[in-house]
């Protein structure tokens, strides 16, 4: 059996047709080194290659083999956890439709249509390709956020948004993720550790542009008085700056870890004082008692009967960041809670995963997706419960909003694309797995 049957042969039992490539390759490239060893021993060319394919063993057999290692696999947990705050969010447009005029039930189901269709489209996608456009998902990025000092935008609540073909949102909801893509991408393509010295300066060039850009990102978000999410983007930065040079590339380039360590630090200490400032000082003390008042009244099931929730529309205007004070108001501490459990759920899920995902750029995009999450959800809760500060932080698929329930839904179908591929995009390691004693 010559080599390109035997290939055929192994790649109709592998399923997943996006994998069959990759393998084919590696074992082409295994089996004509084994060819190769043959031939120096004085075997013939045709005797040489029906060796090489002895060799290898049972195609069909191999090929099942590696259909097991390299098949897609669906993240069930993440996505029932998923599923469930969903729901918490669809009760959050149900009760703002009772005390609205709006359609908000409407709005949603055509946004989960929207989000379906992009969410499965996103999640089949082969994600590796958005790497090489990282520079051009930087610009828009950039110009989302530029487009808030022009005529295009306006404030609502103190909160501000841009109009664009007809939808309003606010710039940071896709800007943020769409910094921490780029990042990544940028990040999984720097290799400044090869000792060439014709190189050297290559390298260098490229981490000065990686932080020039960093800090104009940043720069975007403090012009804007965004301070939570500049805080949540160094973070992210930070994150993926740490994986990528202390975890993956084992502390080798020494130079750059002091450098961005000290960076990113000496930023984040900056932010944690600015973040101090934001805190209500006896402007919006009044609000703060509401809130704490209404938490404190909460029935374990059930709607609180305290006379402030009367005036539900201050509680959960189109803006506001207090949905999960309306919840326990609305609907009891106990599915509160129970939403709670679910979001630290989240957490620990996407945590334990990160150590699972070995391709570099995915494990990069996940990590600062990760700390996304973490922030907006965990803030915005503290947030709630300590009464005395105000952030600009929701949770996400609870906390209603058009545009934000698109955008992370669209951020989760990434994640779960990341995970579907997290043993397919290490061929590899399952191939030198099974043929270790070969």
């Amino acid at each position: 059996m010559n080599i390109n049957i035997f290939l055929e042969e192994v790649c109709n039992k592998i399923k997943y047709k996006p994998a069959q490539k990759d393998i084919s390759e590696e074992l082409r490239q295994h089996m004509l080194e084994i060819k190769e060893t043959y031939m120096e021993e004085g075997i013939s060319d045709f005797e040489a290659e029906e060796n090489s394919t002895q060799r290898m063993g049972n195609p069909k057999d191999l090929g099942k083999e590696l259909n097991k290692i390299h098949k897609p696999k669906l993240n069930i947990f993440l996505l029932i956890s998923i599923s469930i705050l969903i729901i918490y969010g669809f009760f959050t447009a149900l009760f703002k439709q009772q005390i609205s005029k709006n359609s908000y039930i409407g709005n949603m189901i055509i946004n989960m249509l929207i989000s379906l269709i992009l969410g499965i489209f996103i999640y089949l996608f082969d994600y590796k390709k958005l790497k090489k456009y990282s520079l051009y998902i930087y610009i828009v990025a950039s110009l989302l956020m530029i487009l808030q000092f022009t005529k295009m935008s306006f404030s609502i609540d103190g909160k501000i948004f841009i109009r664009l073909f007809g939808v309003t949102f606010s710039p940071y909801l896709i800007a943020l993720p769409f910094y921490i893509i780029s990042f990544a991408g940028y990040l999984a393509d720097y290799n400044g550790n090869k000792n060439v010295k014709d190189k050297s300066f290559h390298a260098k060039t490229y981490m000065l542009k990686l932080i020039f850009m960093s800090i104009f990102s940043i720069i975007l978000f403090l012009c804007a008085h965004s301070y939570e999410n500049a805080i949540i983007l160094i973070v992210s930065y930070f994150a993926i700056s740490y994986f990528k040079f202390i975890k993956i590339n084992k502390c080798k380039d020494k130079v750059t870890i002091m450098l961005f360590s000290v960076f990113f630090i000496s930023i984040l200490l900056l932010m944690t004082i600015l973040f101090q400032r934001i805190k209500l000082e006896g402007i919006n003390s009044y609000s703060a008692y509401n809130e704490a008042e209404l938490i404190k009244s909460g029935q374990l099931f059930g709607e609180t009967n305290n006379e402030l929730f009367r005036n539900q529309e201050v509680i959960i205007s189109e803006n506001s960041n207090y949905t999960f004070t309306y919840l326990i108001s609305k609907i009891g501490i106990i599915p509160t809670v129970i939403m709670i459990m679910f979001i630290l759920l989240i957490i620990i899920g996407l945590l334990f995963n990160t150590a699972y995902i070995k391709e570099q750029y995915g494990k990069l995009i996940y990590i600062g997706f990760s700390i996304l999450f973490i922030f907006e959800s965990i803030g915005n809760i503290i947030m709630n419960l300590k009464g005395n500060i105000c952030l600009d932080l929701n949770i996400p698929f609870v906390t209603y909003g058009s545009v934000y329930f698109i955008i992370n839904i669209c951020i989760f179908s990434l994640l779960l694309s990341i995970y579907r591929r997290k043993d397919i995009n290490q061929f590899d390691n399952g191939y030198r797995k099974y043929t270790n004693n070969i």
